[in-house]
């Protein structure tokens, strides 16, 4: 009878024992964690304001959207956004220096993802500073995705042998200013004035694809 009491008291403290065991260990990995994600934008302007619906207001929505349906499930973490912002230092006047500056404040703060860059002589120092980081800071790498300056020096093919620096650094709108500039001539050309405006002043339709060349 003792060896049966004995089991009775071994049946009801062993499954405590596992339960208390379980509630002290390091479960923070499974926890909820910040994602912080940098925004660079033009003070001033308003595509870098958050008033004005810039690129600002598109990440607020969508962290909002994001954070409110359960964040993000990154190998079992979830991660919930927290936007950090920064002045591009673009206007009134161009400040390069001022655009490393918030580029190295985002990443002390914790941002390894950067969205922004707007004028092309500050993206261009965005670029090169977080290419700095990521190269000296292997495994603790930078994710860049840039948002504006369709200027065609910054829409290179990074893919190319050569260019393993840039494989941290993407483009949301990877159209430059050439193309941008083809595409909106060749809707006025092709388009909206002879088939548009054209008729609405009683003029004749005209075909304009002479001016493509």
């Amino acid at each position: 009878r003792k060896g049966d009491m004995n089991r009775k008291i071994a049946l009801v403290l062993i499954p405590l024992l596992i339960t208390s065991m379980l509630l002290g260990m390091n479960w923070a990995s499974a926890q909820p964690q910040t994602l912080k994600i940098g925004i660079i934008s033009p003070y001033g302007l308003p595509h870098g304001e958050l008033a004005a619906g810039g690129t600002p207001a598109g990440a607020e929505l969508a962290a909002w959207d994001i954070n409110a349906s359960g964040g993000i499930n990154i190998g079992g973490t979830t991660y919930y956004i927290d936007l950090v912002y920064r002045d591009e230092h673009c206007y009134p006047t161009i400040d390069p220096d001022g655009a490393r500056a918030s580029v190295q404040e985002l990443i002390a703060e914790g941002c390894r993802i950067i969205i922004g860059g707007f004028r092309t002589e500050t993206t261009g120092p965005i670029i090169d500073e977080v290419l700095s980081w990521n190269t000296e800071h292997p495994g603790d790498e930078v994710i860049l995705l840039i948002n504006g300056a369709s200027t065609d020096g910054l829409c290179v093919d990074w893919t190319q042998p050569g260019n393993e620096a840039y494989r941290y650094v993407f483009r949301v709108n990877p159209v430059n200013g050439t193309t941008l500039f083809s595409n909106v001539l060749g809707f006025l050309v092709g388009y909206l004035i002879p088939y548009k405006l054209a008729p609405m002043y009683g003029a004749t339709p005209v075909s304009y694809t002479h001016l493509r060349a």
